[in-house]
């Protein structure tokens, strides 16, 4: 079986005023047959409890 990822992420910013930027993330992940030989060398039971990886962030950013 082959290992593979696929991802997707969204990122904005959103210019408040010359200076001060809203800025916000989002991001999927999913990954599908991940070996055992190697991914669970360490810490069992990593391979069979596979979910789908989620991110949000939120921020602003000043420039000065």
């Amino acid at each position: 079986n082959e290992e593979w990822v696929i991802g997707i992420n969204f990122d904005t910013k959103y210019m408040l005023y010359d200076n001060l930027a809203l800025i916000l993330e989002t991001g999927w992940a999913h990954a599908n047959h991940f070996r055992k030989s190697v991914w669970d060398v360490y810490n069992e039971g990593i391979t069979h409890n596979q979910q789908d990886a989620w991110k949000v962030a939120f921020g602003l950013k000043y420039t000065f």
